[in-house]
């Protein structure tokens, strides 16, 4: 027996809670799944979000949920270990106690997971005082020293070293084996990037981790202080459920729509399970872009339905 619901929203971060506001303001009946795991748990505060700038992540979509649930949503919280489309069309999803949920439409909004470098005592400092995202973070760096340390994800580390320059006059690449051409070098030097040849073995707060400084520990020049640390993480969607479902790949990522449709027929994604670089403010968008797109499906679904009984 399943229950049966206009749509399934699977993930209630940002982009989630925002479709799912969406939604169940139009009337729908609406249920959200999330595993209660948002990629910037570990934050502190948030920037960059209109009339919400300092406010912690946590904070937000505790809101978020308040405002969900008195428009009538549902929510559980609990993993969709499977995700298939039925024979009449609607969407099955089987959570992990074993309960089955149907659907006319769904969004996947799963995120995705940073797979960080391998130095020890990054981890304690993620999202403290070693970030990844300028946008984000860099004007509470102003005037800071600040380290970038190259990665696996060698094009976004370049990126990085050449914005980061916008908040501070010093900016040191630590190169930590990673591949830079005699170009690269010669660009990042005249950018005024000053490229560290060194292995970054550890790292570790400087002084109390809330004010902001860090210590990094290297084979060839011992201990650098920064203000702040930049990484560039692998970039591992959540799109598990969606590749299973057969959407379509394109450049290792699943193809959406600008409305965040996907090649299969009443499924949508959105949020960073679909666009790495999304911050919140993009996720939320992403949301409502897919919520309004799901809405007008099952609006013209239903009038085509009504039309066919009377001719």
């Amino acid at each position: 027996m399943y229950m049966r619901y206009d749509a399934l929203i699977i993930g209630g971060g940002y982009c989630g809670l925002s479709a799912g506001i969406t939604l169940a303001r139009a009337n729908r009946k609406v249920v959200i799944v999330d595993l209660q795991n948002p990629r910037n748990v570990v934050s502190k505060h948030a920037h960059g979000i209109l009339g919400m700038d300092n406010v912690p992540p946590a904070e937000i979509l505790a809101k978020g949920t308040e405002e969900y649930l008195s428009f009538g949503g549902l929510l559980l919280h609990e993993l969709v270990s499977q995700l298939s489309k039925g024979a009449d069309g609607d969407w099955l999803a089987t959570l992990s106690d074993e309960t089955h949920i149907k659907a006319r439409s769904c969004l996947v909004a799963t995120g995705l997971s940073d797979k960080l470098p391998d130095i020890a005592g990054l981890e304690k400092l993620w999202g403290k005082t070693v970030f990844h995202c300028p946008y984000c973070h860099g004007f509470e760096l102003n005037g800071k020293r600040i380290a970038i340390i190259g990665g696996a994800n060698r094009n976004f580390s370049l990126h990085q070293a050449f914005l980061l320059k916008l908040w501070s006059d010093e900016i040191d690449l630590i190169v930590n084996g990673m591949y830079l051409s005699k170009e690269e070098r010669a660009r990042l030097i005249s950018w005024g990037v000053c490229v560290v040849d060194d292995l970054v073995i550890g790292m570790e707060s400087a002084d109390d981790i809330e004010k902001g400084s860090v210590s990094l520990q290297c084979i060839e020049t011992k201990s650098r202080q920064y203000g702040s640390v930049f990484v560039g993480p692998v970039f591992s969607p959540n799109d598990f459920l969606l590749r299973e479902a057969g959407c379509l790949i394109e450049n290792s990522w699943v193809k959406t729509e600008i409305d965040g449709k996907t090649s299969e027929e009443g499924l949508w994604a959105g949020g960073n399970c679909v666009s790495s670089p999304d911050q919140i403010p993009n996720a939320m968008s992403a949301g409502v872009n897919s919520a309004i797109s799901m809405n007008h499906y099952l609006l013209y679904n239903d009038v085509d339905l009504a039309e066919s009984r009377v001719t």
